[in-house]
């Protein structure tokens, strides 16, 4: 506070008032969705539960998740280790159901590759959204 002066405290109001605009922003359910994205796994579960706790201390309501990277039974094909985990996953499911009832929730499969590139990226698109 020594080195303070009068721009400091001006510099501090400015950053104060567009923190409050950015929290208003997020806030408004009419013009912003705030949409989560967790694996069908323990940690991840934990973590929006924190999240959602969290930002709505804020006043910025969590409306969608995306469950990601969930194993489709048609790609198990016999390997035990899919199988395994796919049985995991639906019991994390069931869990993401019972928790997280009230918000909007969308499934994406697990990819045979990162989306790092336009096709994929609108497949992933068509995938949430429709094609």
């Amino acid at each position: 506070m020594m080195n303070m002066d009068s721009n400091s405290f001006e510099d501090l109001e400015r950053d104060k008032r567009r923190y409050e605009e950015a929290l208003n922003v997020l806030g408004n359910r009419s013009t912003t969705v705030f949409t989560l994205v967790l694996l069908p796994e323990r940690l991840p579960i934990e973590e929006t539960q924190s999240a959602i706790t969290g930002l709505s201390k804020l006043g910025i309501p969590i409306q969608a998740l995306v469950v990601n990277q969930g194993i489709l039974p048609e790609v198990v094909e016999g390997n035990r280790f899919l199988a395994a985990r796919a049985k995991l996953q639906s019991r994390y499911m069931e869990e993401i159901e019972t928790r997280f009832g009230d918000l909007f929730r969308s499934r994406l499969p697990l990819l045979d590759r990162d989306v790092s590139d336009l096709s994929t990226l609108r497949k992933v698109a068509g995938m949430l959204y429709g094609e």
